[in-house]
């Protein structure tokens, strides 16, 4: 029997919680407003793709299929209203190459980039003529923003239970 009389016949007059718009929530990346993708961004990104200059092709050779550090990177990937050359989810790294035009819009790009980094993504900025003359240095940079250090020379260990720390 149930404690209140009648309440199984009655309707609940709260109704039950309502499913989140869209295909779910997302716990990581940017927030919303940020991973909505503008039609013209998108298409953008896809004819930057087509036409990457060949600082971008190196520098994507040396990072497609996870090859550095393991990290999954992605070319012009749109984000808002803006398309980055190379970014890493995982660690929200942005790669950006600046090439000639760069000279020209350096204060719309200094504008982007902090918007960006205000949603927490970290960026890296090469000049193409590295990327062209020292793949191995720009790879090294990348790491070091990712926060990836260089491994140190192997050394023996010391201290208690090494061989210098029985003496």
């Amino acid at each position: 029997m149930s404690p209140h009389p009648g309440s199984a016949s009655r309707p609940s007059p709260v109704p039950p919680p309502a499913a989140p718009p869209g295909r779910g929530w997302r716990r990581e990346g940017p927030p919303l407003l940020a991973r909505r993708q503008i039609a013209a961004v998108k298409q953008a990104a896809r004819e930057l793709r087509r036409e990457a200059t060949r600082s971008e092709r190196l520098l994507w050779d040396a990072l497609r299929g996870s090859r550095l550090a393991g990290l999954k990177f992605r070319r012009q990937y749109p984000l808002g209203r803006f398309v980055l050359d190379f970014y890493c989810p995982a660690i929200r790294l942005a790669v950006e190459i600046d090439g000639d035009i760069h000279d020209t819009i350096q204060v719309a790009d200094k504008e982007r980039q902090t918007m960006l980094e205000s949603i927490g993504i970290r960026f890296v900025r090469l000049p193409a003529e590295l990327v062209e003359s020292d793949l191995d240095a720009a790879l090294a940079a990348i790491k070091q923003a990712g926060g990836f250090n260089p491994s140190p020379a192997p050394q023996a260990p010391t201290g208690e239970g090494s061989a210098e720390g029985r003496g």
